[in-house]
């Protein structure tokens, strides 16, 4: 038991990332590569911290609350976009026993002038998935996305500062955990989050960018 205890305090970040830090924030100098992204006693790790306050930074500009500030009690949120680009957001929420779906994302204010770069959010409701809520989520289970993240991070990879990333979060009853994917992702635990993705994309219409 001592030796499992000491092995989740020691999960780290899997990688350099291209997340668009806060100004305050470094990206990480001293990562281990290859160990997964669980919530356990990673809040004293000081990488894991560091990537949390840029995912909280990139829910603001979104108009969101932090997933693992917020009261919901069974969430699945996937990012793609980071580096220089403000990240679009899928979220599936579960609640009193039915699902909901919403995008979130930005697009070029038509009313803004080129220098000011200005943005509007977009918030879309989603309909059901086409498939059906039941095989949506069994679609979600098997590539890893349950009540915790069954997924590994990268081993190896040279982070481009300007590439886009894939985030994943849920929170449910078994608390928040957290996994990170450079978008070129090659292993098979990020092939399966870009398949996540782009079933998302099918079932909802909507452009993830993955």
């Amino acid at each position: 038991m001592r030796v499992h205890k000491l092995l989740a305090g020691a999960l780290a970040l899997a990688c350099q990332s291209a997340v668009a830090f806060p100004s305050d924030v470094k990206p990480f100098e001293d990562s281990q590569p290859g160990k997964s992204i669980v919530q356990g006693n990673l809040e004293a790790n000081a990488d894991y911290r560091l990537f949390r306050r840029a995912v909280k930074t990139e829910s603001q500009k979104l108009a969101l609350k932090d997933l693992n500030e917020s009261d919901s009690r069974d969430e699945v949120r996937l990012w793609v976009g980071f580096g220089l680009i403000t990240p679009r957001c899928f979220i599936l929420k579960r609640e009193g026993g039915s699902d909901s779906a919403t995008y979130y994302s930005t697009e070029p204010d038509p009313a803004a002038t080129a220098p000011a770069r200005k943005t509007s959010l977009v918030t879309l409701t989603l309909k059901a998935p086409k498939s059906g809520w039941n095989d949506f989520e069994a679609f979600l289970r098997a590539k890893g996305v349950d009540s915790i993240i069954n997924l590994i991070a990268d081993v190896d990879y040279s982070a481009d500062p300007d590439s886009e990333a894939i985030v994943i979060e849920v929170k449910s009853h078994a608390g928040y955990n957290m996994v990170f994917f450079p978008a070129n992702t090659k292993s098979p635990d990020g092939r399966k989050a870009i398949e996540v993705c782009h079933k998302i994309e099918n079932e909802f219409d909507v452009r993830m960018g993955c």
